[in-house]
C-alpha cells in the first residue's frame, strides 16, 4: 500500500503512466498479502475480522487513489489535491498501518503462547521417557527372571499344538473327502433325472447344472488331495486340470486347447467363485465359440497383472453379436459370471478380439 501512496504521488506531479503501473503492481502485492494471512489466520476469529477490516481500509484507500488519478488523467491535478486534501484516504491509511500493527502484535503474543507450550510439552515428554525408561527397566529384569521356565512343560505345550493341528489339518481333509463324495452323489442324480428329460431346454439346463457341481467337486477333491496349507487352493492347477477336462468332456478331436496359466495359492474362500467362473467360460465358449463343421482354438490364460489376478477365456469363433452386453444375455451363465464376479471384489470385462471372442475376470490378490 506505501508503494502505492508514493507511486500515486508522483502520478499526480508528473503524469507519467510508468507511475500508474506501479499502482497496479501495488495493488495487487497488497492482495496476495492479505490473502497470504487470511490463509495463516483461518483458525483465530479476532485476527479473522482484523482482516476484514482490514480489507475495506484498503479498498476505501485504493479507490481514493483510483480517484485522484483519474482527475490527473482528466488533467486537473486541482481535483486530485481536492481529493487528497479531505483526509479519507490518509485516516483509512492510518486504519491499515494500525490494524496490521495489532495484526503483528497478536501474532507475536501467540508466537510466545506457542514457546511456552512447546517447552512445557517437551518437559512432559521429557518426564514421561524418563518414567517409560524406569519401567522398561523394570520389566527387562521381570522378564529375566521369567526365563527360567520349565523346559519339559515348554516341549509338552508345543507337542500338544502339533497335535492338535495335525487333528485339524486331518478334520478339514475328511470334510473336504465327504463335501467331494456329497457332490458326486448329487451329481449322479442330476445325471440320471437328465437322461429321462425329453425336453430339450430342461436336459441342458440339468446338464449345465451338472458341470457346477463337478467344478465345486474338483475344488474338496483338490483341498484333500494336495495336503498343503490349511485354506489355501492352489488356482493354476485346478484351472489347467479343469479346462482340460471339460475340453475332453466334449469328445471333439479338432478342439486345440491352449494354456497360459501360473500358479497361484488363493484363500479357499475364492475357489468355489472362481471354479463356477471357469467352468462358465469355458463352457460357453465350447458351445458358442466351437462350431461343429471346423476346427476350433480355445485358450485360457491365469495369472497376475499388476494388484489384481486376472482370469481369460477366448475362442476363434464366430465372434459376439453387435451390441452384445451381460446385461442383454439373459443366460443364467452370464448372470452369474457378474455376481460371482461381485463376490471376488473383482469385474467382469467382455474383450473384442479381432476373431472369436473373449471374456475376462479381474479381482484383487488377497492379503
Amino acid at each position: 500500500m506505501t508503494d502505492a501512496e508514493s507511486a500515486q504521488r508522483a502520478f499526480i506531479l508528473t503524469g507519467d503512466s510508468q507511475f500508474a503501473g506501479r499502482v497496479e503492481t501495488g495493488r495487487k502485492l497488497a492482495h496476495r498479502q492479505i490473502d497470504t494471512l487470511d490463509r495463516l489466520t483461518q483458525d483465530n476469529p479476532l485476527q479473522q475480522r482484523r482482516i476484514d477490516e482490514l480489507r475495506r481500509l484498503m479498498a476505501t484507500r485504493l479507490n481514493i487513489i483510483d480517484q485522484t488519478m483519474d482527475a490527473r488523467r482528466q488533467g486537473t491535478v486541482g481535483a486530485a489535491i481536492q481529493i487528497i486534501a479531505r483526509g479519507e484516504g490518509m485516516a483509512a491509511m492510518d486504519g491499515v498501518r494500525r490494524i496490521a500493527t495489532e495484526l503483528e502484535h497478536e501474532e507475536a503474543r501467540l508466537e510466545a503462547v506457542r514457546s511456552r507450550q512447546v517447552a512445557t510439552v517437551r518437559a512432559v515428554l521429557i518426564a514421561a521417557t524418563l518414567i517409560f525408561a524406569a519401567l522398561l527397566a523394570m520389566l527387562f529384569f521381570k522378564a529375566l527372571r521369567d526365563i527360567s521356565l520349565d523346559r519339559e512343560v515348554e516341549a509338552d505345550t508345543a507337542e500338544r499344538l502339533r497335535a492338535l493341528l495335525a487333528d485339524r489339518t486331518l478334520l478339514l481333509d475328511e470334510v473336504n473327502h465327504r463335501v467331494k463324495n456329497s457332490l458326486q452323489q448329487i451329481a449322479s442324480v442330476v445325471r440320471l433325472q437328465s437322461r429321462t428329460v425329453e425336453h430339450t431346454d430342461a436336459r441342458e439346463a440339468l446338464e449345465k447344472t451338472l458341470d457346477r457341481i463337478i467344478a465345486v467337486g474338483r475344488v474338496h477333491e483338490q483341498l484333500y488331495k494336495t495336503g498343503g496349507e490349511i485354506g489355501a487352493f492352489d488356482a493354476g492347477h485346478y484351472a489347467k486340470a479343469l479346462s482340460h477336462d471339460l475340453v475332453e468332456s466334449l469328445g471333439r478331436d479338432d478342439i486345440v486347447l491352449e494354456t497360459d496359466i501360473q500358479s497361484a495359492v488363493l484363500d479357499v474362500r475364492q475357489a468355489v467363485p472362481l471354479a463356477l467362473i471357469l467352468n462358465e467360460l469355458i463352457t460357453n465358449a465350447l458351445k458358442y465359440g466351437c462350431p461343429p463343421d471346423r476346427p476350433s482354438r480355445i485358450k485360457v490364460t491365469f495369472g497376475t497383472e499388476g494388484d489384481d489376478y486376472r482370469l481369460s477365456v477366448s475362442d476363434d469363433g464366430d465372434g459376439l453379436q453387435e451390441g452384445f452386453t451381460p446385461h442383454a444375455k439373459k443366460s443364467l451363465g452370464m448372470r452369474a459370471i457378474e455376481a460371482l464376479s461381485r463376490q471376488l471384489g473383482g469385474r467382469f470385462e467382455i474383450e473384442r478380439p479381432e476373431a472369436g471372442a473373449a471374456f475376462a475376470v479381474l479381482f484383487p490378490r488377497s492379503k
